[in-house]
Parts: C-alpha cells; sequence; structure tokens
C-alpha cells in the first residue's frame, strides 16, 4: 500500500453537486414521508378527504412542472454520477488507491446503496405502489373513492416505502459528509510522518502552508 497513489479528495465542484443532489431528494423524500403519515393517521370523519388528497398529490407527482424538468437534468446527470461511484468503489475494493478505512468504507457504501438498493427500489417498487395509490385514491365524479379500503391499503404499503428512501438518501448524505471530513494526507515533503499513512485535516493542512 506505501507505494500507491492517495484517492484525490473532494473538489469543490464535488462538494457542490453532491451539496446539491442530496438536498434535492433528501427534501422530496421527506416531502413524501410527510404527506404520507399525515393521509394515514386521520382521524374519523377526516380519512376519505385526506386519503383522496393524496391520489391528487401522486397524481401531481407522476408529472411535476418546473420540478419535472429539473428532475429530467437531473437525470441526464445520473450516468456521470454512477461511473464516478463505480470508480471510486472499485478502488477501494480491489485496492488501487490509497485512503483512510472512513473514505473506502463511504465510497463503497454509496455505489452498492444507489445502485443495489435505490435504484431498483425506485423502479420496481416505490413507483408502482404511487401509481396504484393515483389508482384507487382519486376520487371519482361525485367526489367520492370507488374503494376507501383499497386506498387505504394502498396508502398504508406506501408509507414504508418512503420511509426507507428518506433513511437511504441521508445515509447517501452522511457518506460525503464523511468524505468531506477525512482530509488529506500530509506530504512526504513536508512531514515524514506520512509514510505511515497518517492524515490530517485540510484545515490544519492550510494552516502548516500559511504559516510556511
Amino acid at each position: 500500500m506505501a507505494g500507491l497513489p492517495w484517492k484525490d479528495p473532494m473538489t469543490r465542484g464535488a462538494v457542490a453537486a453532491s451539496s446539491f443532489f442530496n438536498t434535492f431528494f433528501i427534501t422530496s423524500s421527506l416531502i413524501d414521508y410527510s404527506i404520507d403519515l399525515w393521509a394515514t393517521s386521520s382521524t374519523a370523519g377526516t380519512v376519505e378527504s385526506k386519503l383522496a388528497f393524496l391520489g391528487h398529490f401522486y397524481s401531481w407527482r407522476a408529472s411535476p412542472p418546473v420540478i419535472g424538468s429539473l428532475l429530467l437534468l437531473l437525470m441526464v446527470l445520473l450516468p456521470f454520477v454512477v461511473y464516478s461511484m463505480i470508480k471510486e468503489a472499485v478502488l477501494s475494493c480491489f485496492g488501487w488507491r490509497h485512503a483512510s478505512k472512513t473514505r473506502h468504507a463511504a465510497d463503497i457504501i454509496q455505489a452498492v446503496t444507489l445502485l443495489l438498493v435505490i435504484l431498483p427500489m425506485l423502479v420496481a417498487t416505490v413507483m408502482p405502489a404511487q401509481t396504484g395509490v393515483v389508482e384507487a385514491c382519486m376520487p371519482s365524479d361525485n367526489g367520492l373513492l370507488l374503494s376507501l379500503a383499497e386506498c387505504q391499503i394502498r396508502a398504508d404499503s406506501l408509507l414504508p416505502q418512503h420511509q426507507a428512501m428518506l433513511l437511504l438518501n441521508l445515509l447517501m448524505f452522511g457518506c460525503d459528509i464523511a468524505k468531506m471530513a477525512d482530509g488529506l494526507p500530509v506530504s512526504i515533503k513536508d512531514d515524514p510522518v506520512s509514510k505511515t499513512g497518517e492524515h490530517i485535516s485540510q484545515t490544519d493542512d492550510f494552516a502548516s502552508r500559511k504559516d510556511k
């Protein structure tokens, strides 16, 4: 491991992109989960109206103006994000780059979470479940639900899925925070202790260079 190059720290552009992606998806999943909680914990007399709102909300959610265009832009950028995550995970798995255990763990967890959990879950379960809520909970012409029981069942099944998506997005954000806080390796030229692979924070590194 001693002769291997260090993994590059996150650049300002990468930090900005990470902040944007994480903010968007965490906010989106938090709104979904919050609305599900509100609709499924209805008291007697308000159950049908709240579930009808849930149907309208996920009908809008399927093709939201403005937000839909922004989401499309994010989908265009997704292949580049996926490539970067796979690359970093492979470098960590095969030991082709030197880094701290925290950095290696964060890179591997992010790739596995996105590719093997979030994307399959979104396509296979979350999106079909949202479509099911629209079909069961949209009011008919007379303003009433066709089947209150069916709507309630579908809404209840959607709640834990959105809770899981929220937690997974928070995990992705936590991995980025870990990578940003991991720090830079000390330069061998400046400090021989780096031969052992020890790290210092980016702030300390900047301060030491400033003093010189």
